[in-house]
């Protein structure tokens, strides 16, 4: 965890991945030390520099400070069944 509440992908991750600054992705966080405990998940974009930003509500519930490892996995978004012309 870095300061400002950032998190930094790393650009071979990026590259083999083709992570995209446009690119929505769900990303799960939680402390290292406490796996399972406290996982929060929410939305966000990797910025150009390849670092993702961490809401301030999420460091609180999952009791993460700067300097703190963590654990984080990124996902494409889940699609709603409505999103993808649902059936009547």
């Amino acid at each position: 965890m870095q300061e400002g509440n950032r998190v930094q992908v790393p650009r071979l991750i990026r590259s083999q991945f083709r992570l995209e600054p446009t690119q929505v992705l769900e990303v799960r966080i939680c402390a290292a030390e406490r796996i399972g405990v406290n996982v929060e998940t929410y939305y966000a974009k990797v910025r150009e520099d390849g670092r993702l930003g961490i809401p301030k509500l999420v460091m609180k519930l999952c009791e993460i400070k700067a300097g703190d490892i963590v654990e984080v996995t990124l996902s494409p978004p889940e699609a709603d069944e409505e999103d993808l012309g649902g059936q009547d």
